[in-house]
């Protein structure tokens, strides 16, 4: 029996082992990590992966998370938003969805009573308070029925 001989594929690296078949001297290529490369997902698994800002699911986490940081934030009006900038989420125990959102101030102050929907709050034009760019962390567990807020950073958007 030949012994076997090994090479290195230049496309990707792996060193290849090329092994008689049978005793007619028939071979096999077989890759010592990967079978199939071609097959490999393009996406990272556990990274994420980007969503279509329009997504259904992504303008309801949206309006949850502005609903989330009108109560955090200390601010004279209410936010609404005005643009989902960015959507994407990854797959854990559940689904992480990372948010890119524009607020706007509203004509609605938060003293008093809050606003049945932010639907009805006008967008505030030239305001002291200046639209915002917040990135929001959701955490979803579908089976629960549950999402959560876990994390968000807010800046002033510069014009």
């Amino acid at each position: 029996m030949k012994s076997i001989a090994g090479t290195v594929d230049q496309r990707t690296g792996f060193q290849l082992i090329m092994a008689p078949l049978c005793s007619k001297g028939t071979t096999v290529i077989i890759s010592t990590l990967l079978l199939m490369l071609d097959t490999v997902p393009s996406v990272l698994l556990g990274g994420y992966k980007k969503v279509d800002v329009n997504d259904k699911a992504v303008r309801k986490y949206a309006d949850y998370a502005v609903d989330e940081l009108n109560a955090e934030m200390n601010n004279y009006h209410y936010f609404k938003r005005s643009k989902i900038l960015e959507a994407s989420y990854q797959v854990v125990n559940g689904l992480n969805y990372y948010l890119k959102i524009e607020l706007s101030p509203t004509t609605c102050v938060k003293s008093g009573e809050p606003p049945v929907s932010l639907e009805t709050c006008q967008l505030l034009k030239n305001s002291a308070e200046k639209p915002q760019i917040c990135k929001v962390h959701i955490w979803v567990r579908l089976w629960l029925n549950q999402w959560t807020m876990t994390d968000y950073q807010c800046t002033v958007e510069e014009n």
